[in-house]
């Protein structure tokens, strides 16, 4: 984004290209920025990375008869693993749902509650 930056202000500044390269350029750059901030895609892939790393540990510890699921019921152990995915899967929706806001949302909450 930068580098497109830096190469449109350089053929602004060139008089022998036609107006419309500049135009082009200027106009591809603007949207590549937009779309970087609409989707933020790497704090997407950060926050699906963790959940999946936490699903992984889960599924280990269940597996192993780790921690919570240190029980020879297997039914209890199910649900016990079910209820703790559910969960993981709800928080990675509202983090989701937290990105998606605009900044001026995520700052007036706070003021609401």
């Amino acid at each position: 984004m930068i580098l497109g930056s830096a190469i449109a202000t350089a053929i602004v500044n060139i008089s022998e290209l036609p107006r419309w390269e500049t135009s082009i350029v200027t106009v591809i750059v603007a949207a590549t920025s937009g779309i970087l901030v609409a989707y933020k895609f790497k704090d997407r892939s950060t926050t699906l990375q963790q959940t999946g790393d936490l699903i992984k540990a889960k599924y280990e510890s269940f597996r192993l008869h780790l921690d919570e699921y240190d029980t020879s019921d297997i039914e209890a152990r199910y649900k016990l693993l079910t209820r703790r995915l559910k969960r993981l899967k709800e928080e990675q929706r509202s983090r989701e749902l937290l990105l998606e806001q605009s900044p001026e949302t995520k700052q007036a909450q706070p003021a609401q509650a």
